[in-house]
């Protein structure tokens, strides 16, 4: 099975922010050419928790491949979000902690963003029913041993993961949204931001794909028509 992981979309309007639904959709177009069978979002698919949705689901409808379910974890921007807001074939939001199994014997566990909770307290009411390098974690906040960056769309501190929650409860893979950077680091993956949301989010930007039959997690550039570069020139005078 392949799995493809994106999160922090921070969708409005097509009319304010059409870059950012340009991303998505290029997602899921390369979702049809590489047969992948799930698209999971890892929060903030939304920049706020929106009473209309309806750019969304135009895209869902016209980019979206028919073979293709998507699941979305709420994030701290849209925590809001239900799965009674939205419509369409194959789509599903886990607005509540949910452990599903897959089909290869492995586990995934979805834990949508909670104010004032850690990623730890989340778990742990699954703890006796995880099996151990056997289940993935799929969540929405700050990876404690994770880089550290100034981030001006996103101050403080959200709902952490930390190293002895890795430790104590053993998961194989860990996909978070939250962080626009993209990280890779041990066994835990941030996609990071498809399409820019700052002129500090520089650098082609991505998606990721789990071949669980492989075990191997893989990384596929956005085609994002907005794109930041920071980079340094050394002009040289000449005749």
């Amino acid at each position: 099975m392949k799995i493809a992981f994106t999160a922090d979309t921070h969708l409005t309007t097509q009319e304010k922010h059409p870059h950012r639904f340009q991303a998505l959709g290029d997602i899921y177009r390369q979702c049809a050419e590489l047969g992948i069978q799930l698209l999971i979002i890892a929060g903030d698919l939304f920049d706020q928790s929106l009473p209309n949705y309806a750019d969304f689901e135009k895209l869902y409808r016209e980019s979206r491949p028919e073979a293709l379910k998507t699941i979305i974890v709420p994030g701290n921007h849209d925590h809001k979000l239900q799965k009674e807001a939205l419509a369409g074939e194959g789509l599903q939001v886990y607005s509540e902690p949910t452990l599903q199994p897959l089909n290869d014997s492995r586990q995934i566990l979805f834990l949508p963003y909670r104010d004032h909770q850690s990623m730890g307290e989340g778990i742990a009411p699954f703890a006796e029913r995880l099996q151990d390098r056997r289940w993935i974690l799929v969540s929405h906040g700050d990876w404690s041993a994770g880089q550290q960056s100034p981030d001006p769309y996103e101050r403080g501190v959200y709902m952490p993961l930390t190293t002895p929650d890795l430790e104590r409860y053993q998961p194989e893979l860990v996909f978070l949204g939250h962080i626009h950077l993209p990280q890779d680091r041990d066994q835990v993956y941030y996609p990071g931001s498809p399409c820019p949301l700052d002129i500090t989010e520089t650098g082609l930007r991505r998606f990721l794909i789990l071949d669980t039959q492989k075990g191997q997690v893989i990384s596929r550039p956005v085609n994002s028509s907005l794109i930041y570069f920071d980079e340094s020139f050394l002009v040289i005078p000449g005749k």
